[in-house]
Order: C-alpha cells, then sequence, then structure tokens
C-alpha cells in the first residue's frame, strides 16, 4: 500500500488527472451499462415466455380441429339420420331389416355378406362396406329396426364421404346393436359378421362412461383414452375412438363412432416445437401420450415414459394446471429446471406441453442484452482511446516498430521494418533501437547458416531414401525373376519324378526357394518399417475364419514333423473385428511358424481370447525354449538365441523383429515366456475394435471350376524373359492350352487388338511398352470397340503393394507375384475364367509379398 502510494505522489499532475478522469468514466459507464444490461435481459425472458405461451395456446386450438371436424361430420350425421328415420315405412322396412340381418342360430342378428361385398337396396343404390352385431337378436322391437335401418344408411353415406380421413365410421346402441364401415379393413370386419360371441360387450365396455360424461357436461364428442402403445415394423400407431350420443325424441338412442390414428398427428404436433423447446402431449390423468422420438420403435418403452415423468414431472404439472382451471399459461416445473407453457385440447381432454430449459432462455436474454454492453464497452473504448492516444504515439508505436523489427529476423521473406527513422532519433527508444539492429544482423547471420545446413542434410537423406527404396524395388524385382526359374521348375520336377529320391530332391529345391523368397519378403517388410512407409489398413475381418487359414496354413508342416497343431477361440472372442487382416495374419504365421521350427516333438497351440485391454492371441508350443538373456536380444533384427540355432534351424532373425514391429504400429503389446527345454508361450495383445453387427465377412474366394474346360483355350503371354516363358508354357501347355507368346507390350497389344484371346498373361517390366501402359491400351480399346472383356492377370516380380495397386487401376483382373508356383497360376486362370470380380484373391492361398496381399502358391 506504502509503494502504491509513492507511485502515485510520484506521477505528474497530468497524469493523474488523466487517470482520475479514466477511472471515474470506467466507473459511471460501467454501472449504467450494468444496469440496463439487467433490464433487458428480464424483458427478453419475459417475452420468450410470452411467444411460448402463444405457441401453446394456438398449437393447441390447431390440434382440436381434428375433433371440431369429426364433432360437425357426427352432427351432420344426426340430420342425415332424423331425415332416414322419420321417412321410413315400416311395412316396407321391416322385410327388408329381416332380410339384411338375418337371425343367427345363436339369438344375435349379423349382417349378409353382400352388404359388405355390395348390395343393392331396391331404391338403385349401391350399398358395400358393412357389418353389423346385434346381441339378442330376437328382442329387437319395431322402433329399434328403425332405428337400425336409418343407421345403416347413414353410417354408408358419412363412411363413405369420409373413408379418407378414418379407419371407419360405426353406429352403436346401448343394447349392444352395431353397425360399422370399414371396406378397406384387412379383416373384412369378419369379426363382427362371423366370430364376434353372441354375449359380446362394447358399447358397456367403452362408451357408457363417455355418454354419461357428455351428458353431464352438454358436450358432444367424447373421446376414449388412448390406448398402450404397439409397436410394428414401421414405427408405433396409436388410436382412440370418438363419439357423439344420437337422440330421438329427446332420448339417446346411439352414439356415432369413428377410429382415428394418431400417430402421425401426435408427431405432426411435438415435431414441429420451435427451436430449442421440447413439445409434449398429455392426458388429463398425466399420462404421458407423445414425446421426441416416439414414433421410433423400441423408444415407447416404460424406463422412456418414466424418465420424462420424473424429469418434468409431470403429474404434478397437469395437477397444478387443472387446479388453475385456465385453458394455457406458462408455469415452472416442480424442480424449477424447465419452464412449462401449456394449451388444452379439448376433445379428448389432452394437454399440449412446451418446455425449455430455464437455463437456455437465461444464456438467450444473456447473448441478446450483450448487445447492449457491447455498444457500452465499445463507448468506453472509445473514450480510453483518446486518453492514451498521445502515449500511443510518442511510445507505444514506436515500441512496436522495434518489436516488429526484432521479430522479423527469421522471417521467411527475409525482410525487416524499416526503423532507421527511430534509429536516427537521440532519446532512449533511439538507442534501443540501434542495439536491437545490431543484434539482429548477428542473428539472422546465424540462422541463414543454420537452415543451409538443415536444407542440406534433408536433401542428402531424401535422396538416400529414394536410392535405398529403387535399389529394394530393383532387387526384388531381380531376385524374383530368376527364383522364379528356380521354384516354378523344381515344383514341376517334384509333380513329374517317380522316384522318390528324385523327388525329394526337386522337393529341397523348391523349399529352398520358398525359404527366399521369405528371406527376401522379411527384407521388403523390414525396409518399410524403417523407412515409416508401412501403412496398416483398416477394415472388417472374421477372427475365425482368419486363425483357420493361418492354422491350415503351418498345419502340414506340423503334420510333418509329427506335431500336433490346434487351435481355438474363446465364445467372447469370436465375431467381427475392424483392422488390418493381412497384418494380423503376418504376426500368427511368423509366430506358428518358429513355433513348429523349434518344436521336435508335442504340440503347437494357437488360442484367441478376449480381455479388457483388447484381442489376446497367443502362440503356445513344447519347443526348446531360451533363458531370460535370450529373451533380451530375442527381437532385435537379425539375431537369434545363438549362432547354432542358425546353422541347426536356418533363418535371418528378422521374423520376430517384424512382429514386434506391427504389433506396435497397431497399438498392442507382445509378451513372451519360456523356460528352456520346457516351451514358450508368446502371447500378443491387440486393442482392435469390436464389430457387433458387421454382418459376414467373406474369406478370400476359392477357385471355382472354369465355366469350360482349360483345353483349347487361347492364352497370350507377354513377357520377355525367356526362361519365364519356358515356365508358363511348361505349366500350361500340357493342359491343352494353345499360348501365343511375345516379348513386349507393344507386340501383346497389337495381337489382343487384331486377334482374339480367352486370357492374357502379362508382365510388368518389358521393352517398347511397359505392361501397365498395353494393359490400359487394351482396356480403351474394348470400351472404344465394344468389344467383350478380356481377362488380364499380371504375372510380374513386382510384389510391392504399389505394384499391386498399380496393376489393379491399370485394368488387370489379377496380380500374381513371381516367383509363381504351378498350383497358383493354374488357381489364377480358373478364378478369372470362372468370373470371379476383378482384384479379388484366387489361389491356393495368399501370402504376404513385399508388404502387400497377392495370390501366391502354396
Amino acid at each position: 500500500m506504502s509503494r502504491a502510494r509513492t507511485l502515485w505522489s510520484d506521477l505528474s499532475l497530468t497524469r493523474k488527472l488523466l487517470l482520475g478522469i479514466l477511472a471515474i468514466s470506467l466507473l459511471v459507464m460501467g454501472l449504467s451499462f450494468a444496469g440496463a444490461f439487467g433490464a433487458f435481459r428480464d424483458r427478453f425472458e419475459a417475452q420468450k415466455l410470452a411467444d411460448m405461451e402463444l405457441y401453446a395456446r394456438e398449437r393447441s386450438r390447431t390440434e382440436q380441429d381434428l375433433f371440431r371436424s369429426l364433432e360437425s361430420r357426427h352432427l351432420a350425421a344426426s340430420t342425415i339420420f332424423a331425415r332416414l328415420h322419420d321417412g321410413l315405412v315400416m311395412e316396407r322396412a321391416s322385410p327388408m331389416f329381416e332380410r339384411i340381418f338375418p337371425l343367427q342360430p345363436d339369438g344375435t342378428r349379423r349382417s349378409i355378406d353382400a352388404l359388405f361385398e355390395g348390395f343393392s337396396d331396391g331404391t338403385g343404390a349401391q350399398v358395400y362396406g358393412l357389418a353389423a352385431f346385434m346381441a339378442d337378436g330376437a328382442e329387437i322391437s319395431e322402433a329399434q329396426q328403425r332405428t337400425l335401418l336409418a343407421a345403416t344408411r347413414t353410417v354408408f353415406a358419412m363412411g363413405q364421404t369420409e373413408r379418407d380421413l378414418y379407419d371407419n365410421f360405426y353406429f352403436l346402441t346401448p343394447d349392444e346393436h352395431l353397425v360399422i364401415y370399414g371396406p378397406e379393413r384387412e379383416d373384412r370386419l369378419m369379426f363382427y359378421r362371423r366370430h364376434a360371441p353372441a354375449d359380446s360387450v362394447f358399447f358397456h365396455a367403452e362408451y357408457a362412461p363417455l355418454l354419461a360424461r357428455s351428458l353431464e357436461r352438454g358436450n358432444g364428442l367424447e373421446c376414449t383414452p388412448l390406448r398402450r402403445l404397439a409397436s410394428d415394423d414401421a414405427g408405433v400407431r396409436s388410436r382412440i375412438a370418438c363419439m357423439t350420443p344420437v337422440s330421438v325424441d329427446g332420448s339417446v338412442v346411439g352414439v356415432w363412432g369413428a377410429s382415428l390414428h394418431v400417430g402421425d398427428y401426435l408427431s405432426n404436433a411435438i415435431s414441429s416445437a420451435p427451436e430449442g423447446a421440447t413439445g409434449l402431449v398429455v392426458s388429463a390423468e398425466g399420462d404421458l401420450l407423445a414425446w421426441p422420438g416416439f414414433l421410433n420403435p423400441g423408444l415407447a418403452s416404460s424406463s422412456e415414459i418414466q424418465r420424462y415423468h420424473q424429469d418434468m414431472g409431470i403429474s404434478a404439472v397437469i395437477a397444478h394446471i387443472r387446479d388453475s382451471g385456465r385453458a394455457h399459461g406458462v408455469l415452472v416445473s416442480p424442480d424449477g429446471a424447465n419452464f412449462i407453457a401449456y394449451g388444452h385440447i379439448p376433445g379428448p381432454d389432452w394437454y399440449f406441453l412446451v418446455t425449455r430449459p430455464r437455463a437456455e432462455i437465461a444464456t438467450a436474454a444473456r447473448e441478446a442484452a450483450s448487445g447492449i454492453l457491447f455498444l457500452g464497452l465499445l463507448a468506453l473504448l472509445l473514450q480510453t482511446l483518446l486518453v492514451v492516444a498521445l502515449a500511443r504515439r510518442l511510445i507505444v508505436k514506436p515500441i512496436a516498430r522495434i518489436v516488429r523489427h526484432g521479430e522479423d529476423t527469421v522471417a521467411e521473406d527475409g525482410n525487416a521494418a524499416d526503423i532507421a527513422d527511430i534509429e536516427g532519433k537521440g532519446d532512449e527508444i533511439g538507442a534501443l533501437a540501434r542495439a536491437l539492429s545490431t543484434e539482429r544482423a548477428r542473428v539472422r547471420e546465424g540462422v541463414e547458416t543454420l537452415e543451409a545446413r538443415v536444407r542440406e542434410r534433408t536433401l542428402e537423406l531424401e535422396r538416400a531414401n529414394e536410392a535405398k527404396s529403387a535399389f529394394l524395388a530393383n532387387m526384388s524385382h531381380e531376385l524374383r525373376t530368376p527364383l522364379n526359374g528356380v521354384v516354378a521348375l523344381a515344383d514341376l520336377l517334384h509333380q513329374r519324378q517317380s522316384e522318390p529320391e528324385s523327388r525329394e530332391m526337386a522337393g529341397l529345391i523348391s523349399s529352398s526357394g520358398r525359404l527366399l523368397e521369405q528371406v527376401i519378403n522379411d527384407i521388403l517388410d523390414v525396409s518399410k518399417i524403417e523407412a515409416g512407409q508401412l501403412r496398416l489398413e483398416s477394415a472388417p475381418f472374421d477372427l475365425e475364419e482368419a486363425i483357420a487359414r493361418i492354422a491350415a496354413l503351418h498345419g502340414a508342416a506340423a503334420a510333418a514333423k509329427g506335431i500336433r497343431l490346434s487351435w481355438s477361440v474363446s465364445a467372447r472372442a469370436r465375431g467381427q473385428y475392424l483392422g488390418d487382416a493381412t497384418r494380423v495374419t503376418q504376426v500368427l504365421s511368423n509366430l506358428l511358424s518358429n513355433a513348429v521350427k523349434f518344436t521336435e516333438h508335442g504340440s503347437v497351440r494357437l488360442s484367441a481370447t478376449l480381455g479388457q485391454k483388447g484381442l489376446r492371441l497367443a502362440v503356445r508350443d513344447t519347443g526348446i525354449g531360451f533363458d531370460a538373456e535370450v529373451a533380451r536380444r530375442l527381437f532385435r533384427r537379425f539375431e537369434q538365441a545363438d549362432a547354432s540355432m542358425t546353422r541347426r534351424y536356418g533363418g535371418t532373425g528378422l521374423g520376430l523383429s517384424i512382429v514386434v514391429s506391427l504389433v506396435e504400429m497397431m497399438g498392442g503389446r507382445m509378451d513372451v515366456r519360456s523356460t528352456p527345454g520346457t516351451g514358450s508361450v508368446f502371447a500378443v495383445v491387440l486393442p482392435l475394435e469390436r464389430i457387433e453387427d458387421a454382418g459376414h465377412v467373406p474369406a478370400p474366394a476359392e477357385p471355382h471350376a472354369p465355366s469350360r474346360p482349360l483345353e483349347g483355350l487361347r492364352v497370350l503371354l507377354a513377357e520377355d524373359h525367356p526362361t519365364n516363358q519356358r515356365v508358363v508354357s511348361l505349366i500350361l501347355q500340357p493342359l491343352g492350352v494353345h499360348l501365343t507368346m511375345v516379348d513386349n507390350g507393344q507386340d501383346a497389344l497389337d495381337l489382343a487388338v487384331r486377334e482374339r484371346f480367352d486370357l492374357v498373361l502379362m508382365d510388368v517390366q518389358m521393352p517398347r511398352l511397359d505392361g501397365l501402359s498395353a494393359t490400359r491400351a487394351i482396356r480403351a480399346h474394348e470400351m472404344a470397340e465394344g468389344r467383350a472383356r478380356v481377362p488380364v492377370i499380371s504375372l510380374t516380380a513386382n510384389a510391392l503393394p504399389e505394384h499391386v495397386r498399380d496393376s489393379l487401376a491399370s485394368g488387370a483382373d489379377l496380380h500374381l507375384a513371381k516367383p509363381i508356383r504351378p498350383d497358383a497360376l493354374i488357381n489364377a486362370v480358373v478364378g478369372v475364367l470362372s468370373g470371379i470380380e476383378p482384384g479379388t484373391e484366387v489361389g491356393a492361398e495368399a501370402g504376404v509379398v513385399g508388404g502387400a496381399k497377392v495370390g501366391e502358391a502354396a
């Protein structure tokens, strides 16, 4: 406090005066605008409540129009009835009554079928769609006959004119005599014409109380309560019945009645509520009849209704409304959280309610009043600007220019704000500007040097990464091309050898080729992971199907060693998941491959369970196991347990490192437990999203039987490598395929345009014209000429994911990566000729080649 007094005393008189004027202005204007703000807010809130009341009153009047219309039609029916009743001659009417309402064995009278199907009443008029039920038919007097005949004509006349508005129109007496018009009823009114028991009660079950109330009040129309909501496929349908008394000579002889489907009526009443408000329809007894969304299936539940009752305090609200005796108004909900405007609908004795949270109205009022506050603040700001204008001109602006000058030190455009005029001043600000300019020059020089080094290093890294990617892609292609000859020819030799020793040697060549191919795949995957270029897909897949396929893939290897391989999926884990099925399969394949490799006897088991942290996939074996020291380096790249493992079991040491990288990319974790000489457990936990109703995810397509024999099939092979040409001919020609071979894409295009082939096998890297361009040209020619689409299979050593996408985008039906195997090529040919959709995997199995899912031989 003493320091503040000291500072104030040190100020000049001018500054004290300016600060005093500023403080007094702020205080006076602040209080004034605060008062104006509060007054405007209160008026705004009052206007909103008046608007709510007006809307509720007008809406209830609008909804009453339906019942007023029905009441006027009932009155019109009474007029017609009186005229017909007085004009009937009973000498002619009684025979007609006996004819159309014959006495039944059960003592009732029911209408004849012709009265529903179509009947001439003797005057030339056609009557249809009617049914009647009359209890104690033998006791019906002549006066009652007159009444029922007049009512029959009236019901038909009114029902026919109003059939678009009401489900039915009927006349019902206290003696349980009913005449009803309903030609479009699905039941064809058979209940009344045939099936209703003789002691059926209609009037006294429902209408007697309504009639008593109508007579007591002197009103005409009265309606039954809304029945319990009943759901159907379309939503919720609600029905009420409304009646008006019918009198003859001052005595009530019956009632006019009509059934109304009010589901849409109620929905329209509540769906048009003002923005921010909620519409409700409530009966006079406090029963909730309609609320937002009540027409949606499943929402008409007791819990939903109870929630509205509790939140709004509906029973207490209705009791308060009825006690007030007012037809419309506004009140506060019992819990004080909502404003409720109401309007009475007299016909069915309902109330239309409009609710809106008090907090929302208060917020809207504050927001509306904020305009006044804004104007006040603007005026206050203008006054403040006038006071500080001089200080800004002398101090603030020069310092701001100096600050911008310093910020421009590392600006991208390299241009600094010009402050030469400030540097030329002899005051303290000029000295500050000169010092900052000197420092700016020094900083800028350092920044430029650093940026140059960063750009140079970035270019070096980009060039190195591009060179690495190009080298790996080229090496993959160059290694797969000769490997194609080794693997494919070894498979053919294995199939054609009759001597066991020769088959064994051919099999060793084939398995060695497959091992080399797996090494290539692992190196490509490791390279993509290190470069951050491996992308995970996200699509639904069935866990049980994926596990079954991968277990079957490794089952043969396990059986060859005499090992029992089994798998299981817990009941909770079964179903659909969202994720990269290819990478999940790759993880399991590597774990199963290692388990089978390092297990000499016993079993390997794959299990899937669902826990709190996600899907747990565990591979348990009874193999050689390892100790804690080995476990610490087991997941390093190019490492195995020890050198003897590599000599004995082979392998690059990349499999588990790839597994760990893929699991981490999917947001999961991997655990391992092992005991030397007993076995190991490798467990992976993946937080995959569970899809409850994804439907069945189809498994990769299996080859279909060809729609025609392969013998005589005309196949065009575009392949520039002689060995690969020979491999394909050795696979297909024994099957009777007519093979035409070219060594470049241009010749393939020319032949495909000039001649007709059943299938094209297209290499990608070829002289003159590459395979992708040739495929696109073939597809363009087919579209231009209206020719049928010839199947095209990309048969190439390019196996990376981008290569697969490029092949399918160019118009190929399938991408088959080299090295090819006889079964894979034959299955691919069978698949495309059997009409499998383009881009679908076809083959004995699907593999992962260079990170891409492609057709591959078994």
